[in-house]
């Protein structure tokens, strides 16, 4: 009686401990990914004002305009890149599609 309380107490904390080490895991590539998606907007944002400083606003637009659609459109193509790479735990290991990325994009 004795063997079998301690293979059901044995068999509890393997299950807590294998349902606390996803959770951990989940935490871990969430911070990856929440890292890599800020290093992509920081990239993109200084490619974006470097491109408007050299620019010298040569349009009917004001500067607040410029400013407004180069973000909306910055945010517009990133948004389905970003939910892709939220979502892509599901095609296979999240290290090496956010290495290749970050390669991509020199982060």
């Amino acid at each position: 009686m004795i063997q079998s309380n301690e293979n059901t107490d044995l068999h509890e904390a393997e299950k807590i401990i294998s349902v606390n080490l996803k959770d951990f895991y989940k935490e871990l590539v969430n911070e990856n990914i929440d890292s890599l998606i800020k290093d992509l907007r920081q990239k993109l944002e200084e490619v974006r004002l470097s491109k408007l400083s050299k620019s010298n606003n040569k349009s009917n637009y004001t500067p607040e305009e410029v400013d407004y659609i180069t973000k909306n459109l910055l945010n517009s193509i990133l948004h389905e890149p970003i939910k892709t790479i939220k979502e892509s735990h599901i095609l296979g290991s999240q290290e090496e599609k956010i290495q290749v990325i970050r390669d991509l994009f020199g982060l």
